[in-house]
């Protein structure tokens, strides 16, 4: 059996050796978190989208349009940040923003599915020769990013939700800056979703007098998940305990799960909730997970599990977060 070294190196070799140092680099914090085979997996992602590109050797500047992209196989809210990293980008540079939306099992959905924002592809893969990939961690803003790379394209790599300058550990805004927000409100969810926005936000009446509530369970396990203190379940009496210091409230609440715990938890404080799928493995579930996140941006505040989702939906409408631990997100009112 070939190990997976040997796949990568092997990968590596099919391409020129400038691009093939900058690969290296960049899964290099993907390989961290899901190991070897998880590395194997995006470095062939990106070589085949390379393929198609028809990169050529780092030396060679065109002078054709120029693009940028974001990828990230995470799920929903760590794509969002990249996608407004990457839009941020385009809008202080002038670069055509692409989508790199890969279709996996943290999000069975490909942009195009999801969003009404057209992706432009004209041109893209004969003039598109050299290729530059930041992985997140050089710089510590989007500010501070050099804006004349020669390169026709540039691709904002990693797992951003778990490095230096992710949601997590620094404040988003600190990142973007006053694009921020913008780069988040330019999405544009397809017809259907905006309908069941609308739908939702009418039935539950969803308004600046509702408390929104996001119970992540899903992937979250209760003991230490991934060996890194985000991902694991935040219990059932934070939220009861924080919502008790906002009576007189209408509640909506946001979860991956329905189980009796959020039932009776609902039953108890008389909580809107979606009763829907909400399984990454289909796109049903994006798509109501979509909805759950643009209803929790039109509410006062979110009370949260330590999530990029719920982050992305703070950070959307810019309202307070907050969560178990001593982060907070939002505009920190």
């Amino acid at each position: 059996m070939i190990s997976p070294h040997l796949k990568i190196t092997r990968l590596l070799a099919r391409v020129d050796a400038d691009l093939a140092a900058l690969l290296r680099r960049a899964w290099m914090p993907l390989n961290r978190h899901e190991g070897d085979n998880g590395a194997v997996t995006w470095v062939q992602s990106l070589l085949t989208m390379g393929d198609q590109l028809k990169p050529r050797a780092m030396a060679e500047m065109s002078t054709s349009p120029k693009f940028v992209t974001y990828y990230n196989e995470a799920g929903l809210g760590n794509r969002m940040y990249m996608y407004a990293i990457a839009w941020s980008y385009a809008k202080l540079t002038g670069r055509t923003l692409l989508h790199c939306w890969p279709k996996n099992r943290h999000c069975f959905t490909t942009f195009e599915e999801l969003f009404a924002n057209p992706n432009p592809t004209s041109d893209v893969k004969q003039n598109t020769r050299t290729i530059r990939i930041l992985d997140g961690t050089e710089h510590d803003n989007i500010a501070g990013i050099p804006k004349d790379y020669p390169e026709d394209l540039i691709i904002f790599s990693g797992w951003y939700g778990y490095s230096k300058n992710c949601a997590h550990d620094a404040p988003f805004f600190e990142y973007c800056g006053d694009l921020a927000i913008p780069s988040l409100q330019d999405l544009r969810p397809n017809e259907e979703i905006m309908n069941l926005i609308a739908h939702y936000e009418n039935r539950f009446q969803i308004d600046k007098n509702t408390i929104a509530i996001h119970v992540r369970r899903g992937d979250f396990r209760v003991s230490n998940f991934w060996r890194i203190k985000y991902c694991q379940r935040t219990p059932i009496t934070f939220f009861a305990q924080t919502l008790d210091q906002y009576r007189g409230y209408k509640y909506f609440l946001a979860s991956d799960s329905n189980s009796l715990e959020i039932v009776d938890f609902c039953k108890k404080y008389k909580i809107n909730k979606i009763r829907g799928d909400f399984s990454r493995q289909s796109y049903e579930g994006m798509k109501y997970a979509l909805v759950d996140a643009y209803l929790m941006s039109k509410c006062r505040l979110l009370i949260a599990s330590v999530s990029a989702f719920s982050s992305f939906a703070g950070y959307l409408g810019n309202i307070k977060i907050i969560n178990g631990t001593d982060r907070k997100g939002g505009n920190f009112a």
